[in-house]
């Protein structure tokens, strides 16, 4: 969401152009899907189900290769970013849906879709709002907003400031809780105090 929220400082930033940023918002969706397919399926392997994933991005290759089919001459590039989306997104929630199956475990929409989905919400919204800032600034110094280096400022307070709201996001929604951050490598555990003072983390009861 954020990759996409901020496609276009960060095409101009990259390429000096901000052709083909449409697309690459779309592709940033593939992330998201992408990396739950991959974690979904690597925990399917370890339950011995070796085969599911493999069954599942099949399916979706297939799905792919026919919106690839579809799209492509309709809407051009973004047909084919549309498709990877979409078949990504199967693959990954059939892994899912079959790792439920497998584990006995519910995932409840709030806490796997509902609170994540406030979270990248926050996120672009800081997205949209420090690149707006960097527009303001640049028309108050008589600079070209569309440069390259314009683009670059944008883009990179865009990224650190986004990914800084939706962490803060995620704690204060209770997505990530005390015992994730405790089990987490050396180190990440220290800030649980700073986190509790702040108030993006509860205290335990």
């Amino acid at each position: 969401f954020g990759l996409a929220a901020a496609a276009v400082p960060i095409n101009q930033m990259l390429f000096k152009t901000t052709a083909g940023s449409g697309t690459m918002a779309v592709l940033a969706f593939t992330a998201a899907f992408a990396t739950l397919q991959i974690v979904t399926g690597s925990v399917l392997i370890g339950y011995g189900a070796s085969r599911v994933p493999a069954i599942h991005l099949f399916a979706a290759t297939i799905v792919k290769v026919l919106l690839n089919l579809l799209l492509v001459p309709v809407i051009g590039i973004s047909g084919a970013a549309w498709a990877s989306v979409v078949a990504y997104a199967i693959a990954a929630l059939l892994n899912l849906a079959a790792l439920s199956r497998l584990s006995g475990v519910r995932f409840t929409l709030n806490a796997y879709i509902g609170r994540p989905l406030v979270a990248a919400a926050a996120m672009c919204v800081s997205v949209f709002a420090s690149r707006g800032a960097v527009a303001a600034l640049a028309h108050a110094l008589h600079v070209s907003s569309a440069s390259r280096g314009s683009a670059t400022l944008s883009a990179l307070l865009a990224v650190t400031l986004g990914v800084a709201v939706y962490l803060a996001a995620l704690l204060r929604l209770g997505s990530i809780t005390r015992a994730d951050l405790e089990a987490a490598p050396s180190g990440i555990a220290r800030l649980i105090p700073l986190l509790e003072r702040v108030r993006l983390l509860a205290h335990p009861k």
